[in-house]
C-alpha cells in the first residue's frame, strides 16, 4: 500500500475534458492499488466505450501525463509522469 495517492490536483485545472480527467483518476487508482496501468485493466472499470477510453489515453499521452512503458503488442502498459512534466493539451485533446 502506498502512503499517499499518486493523483495530482493539477489535473483539475489542466483544461482537459471530463472523460480524460476520469481516465487519469482511474490510472491513479490502478497505480495506487499496485496494478499495471493497461487498457485491459482500465476497461474493466471504465464506464464508457472502448473508443472513448482510447481517446482519453491518447490525450493523456499527448499531454505527457502518462507514458508507455511497453510496446503496443500485445498490450501497452503506461506509467504516470510527475505534473512538472505535463504539457498543455493540444487543441484536439481539450475539446
Amino acid at each position: 500500500m502506498h502512503p499517499h495517492t499518486s493523483m495530482d490536483q493539477r489535473i483539475f485545472t489542466a483544461g482537459l475534458p471530463t472523460a480524460v480527467v476520469s481516465c487519469y483518476l482511474l490510472c491513479c487508482g490502478l497505480h495506487d492499488a499496485g496494478r499495471r496501468i493497461t487498457r485491459q485493466n482500465l476497461s474493466a472499470i471504465w464506464n464508457s466505450d472502448a473508443a472513448a477510453l482510447a481517446h482519453a489515453l491518447e490525450s493523456l499521452e499527448a499531454c505527457n501525463i502518462i507514458q508507455r512503458t511497453t510496446p503496443a503488442n500485445p498490450e501497452p502498459a503506461f506509467r504516470l509522469l510527475p505534473a512538472d512534466r505535463w504539457q498543455n493539451p493540444p487543441p484536439s485533446a481539450s475539446g
